[in-house]
């Protein structure tokens, strides 16, 4: 059984840690820009992804749904800062299922 607060607390972490990396002077990328980046990568699945669900992953209200995940996995270049998240985030679901 997935084990989905532990799964949430998680994706926050890995979210939070990425937005620190790819932001600027010592401020996390901004939700938006976030969305943004990860929607160029999955849109052709024609899937998306909003500001507020970047927001409420880094809060750890929710976790991402598996598919989009596996989508962004399979459709991120390979060395992107977008695939190694999925890849991330898709161990963490390995971990707590």
């Amino acid at each position: 059984m997935l084990n989905r607060t532990l799964l949430r607390q998680e994706t926050a972490r890995i979210v939070n840690e990425y937005r620190i990396k790819l932001g600027k002077q010592g401020k996390p990328l901004s939700y938006a820009q976030f969305a943004w980046q990860l929607r160029t990568c999955v849109r052709k699945n024609g899937l998306s992804v909003s500001y507020q669900t970047i927001k409420n992953w880094a809060d750890g209200i929710h976790c991402p749904e598996y598919f989009f995940i596996t989508a962004l996995a399979y459709s991120a270049s390979e060395g992107s800062w977008q695939k190694m998240l999925a890849l991330e985030i898709l161990e963490s679901y390995k971990r707590h299922m």
